[in-house]
């Protein structure tokens, strides 16, 4: 099993992302003072969506995830019983 160190980065995007969804979106690259503003925009979108985006994780995707691990358990005969 892989655990993550303390600081390890989860989630990275780079400038690079950001010119591929402008090609894909514009159909083209971003100028400089262009791809200023799309990072502020998105340190601003990040920054204000956070806290649903970790809401979200803590109550409701990890009990899910954890009742559907503890029936693939139950159904596979496994007991925590010493």
């Amino acid at each position: 099993m892989y655990y993550h160190k303390a600081n390890d980065i989860v989630y990275a995007i780079c400038e690079s992302d950001i010119q591929d969804e402008s090609e894909s979106i514009l159909g083209r690259k971003l100028t400089e003072e262009e791809m200023l503003i799309a990072v502020d925009a998105l340190e601003d979108g990040i920054g204000e969506s956070i806290s649903i985006i970790y809401n979200t994780i803590f109550t409701e995707i990890i009990p899910e995830r954890m009742k559907d691990r503890v029936n693939l358990l139950s159904a596979t005969g496994f007991t925590h019983d010493k």
